[in-house]
């Protein structure tokens, strides 16, 4: 099961409760002896756990632990539904297993689809009025399951997200500084993915694959160092990253359709700049040739 490996579950107690307009649960001065699985189908209200208040809707679900403390009343006017279910987790043998020992579910969460959960937590209790306690358990059980389904997939959801984070700021750097050696397999690494996958996700979020989105800033990069500075060829295929002044020819003509020495005659006409002369960002970039050894 999702909590412990072989392990069952035993329902103490269970209900469904239409709280009355001044229904209050104050457990502040009594611990928690077993699991509660507490689902709120409609209503109001407003739970204090363990000093950390949490204001109560329909389709809110907790799972209470052993040992916690709480207190909770619900809004005069629209009163809480509440569904719960006391249970331990044991052994094959029947022994409780202590919480410490378990691999627990997220103390709260909104449930995605509060009309498939309250199906299932109707079949339990179906089950348990009928006194059929081993029905009820696998309802109770079922109900855990899909917790476990929900908080994995709330678990992958963030984990896309922080890889999105990561991708997206990968992808301005890159544009920003082209020159950089970016190495697929370190940028992977850092991510937690193989090369392979990290790859998939790149071309997933930006459209283009990790290779051609640095050959094509780097490409972008040396149009405007042709057209705006005197730089040989050469200089500029080590400014950008691509000491190989063969492969960066080859390259530029790829993506363009036009040499470097043709496109710089066809954007700027035959008039020539004194050597040495650049602009702004890419003379403070030439002031560090830390960053491209090929002009040392």
């Amino acid at each position: 099961m999702i909590f412990y490996e072989k392990s069952m579950v035993r329902i103490n107690s269970l209900g469904k409760v239409f709280c009355k307009a001044d229904w209050v649960w104050d457990l502040r001065h009594h611990l928690f002896k077993d699991f509660d699985l507490w689902f709120l189908i409609d209503g109001k209200g407003r739970l204090m756990l363990d000093g950390r208040e949490y204001m109560l809707h329909g389709g809110d679900c907790f799972l209470f632990r052993p040992g916690m403390t709480l207190y909770a009343d619900n809004d005069h006017d629209e009163p809480l539904v509440v569904i719960y279910t006391h249970f331990d987790v044991t052994d094959i043998n029947g022994n409780v297993v202590s919480p410490d020992t378990m691999q627990l579910p997220a103390l709260f969460r909104k449930m995605s689809d509060p009309v498939f959960f309250v199906n299932i937590l109707h079949r339990m209790l179906d089950c348990f009025y009928r006194n059929d306690r081993n029905g009820a358990g696998n309802w109770l059980t079922a109900a855990l399951l899909e917790i476990g389904h929900l908080d994995k997939s709330d678990s992958q959801l963030n984990a896309f997200s922080c890889v999105s984070e990561y991708i997206r700021e990968l992808y301005t750097r890159i544009n920003e500084h082209p020159e950089k050696d970016y190495s697929l397999g370190k940028l992977a690494l850092k991510a937690g993915y193989s090369p392979e996958h990290f790859s998939r996700l790149f071309k997933q979020h930006t459209g283009i694959s990790f290779r051609e989105s640095v050959t094509r800033a780097r490409i972008n990069q040396a149009e405007y160092l042709l057209s705006s500075t005197a730089y040989s060829i050469s200089q500029i295929a080590g400014i950008i990253g691509c000491p190989d002044i063969f492969l960066f020819s080859k390259l530029f003509r790829k993506h363009t359709g036009t040499s470097p020495s043709e496109y710089r005659r066809t954007v700027r006409g035959n008039t020539t700049q004194k050597d040495g002369f650049a602009t702004g960002r890419f003379q403070h970039i030439l002031s560090r040739p830390d960053d491209f050894s090929v002009l040392r």
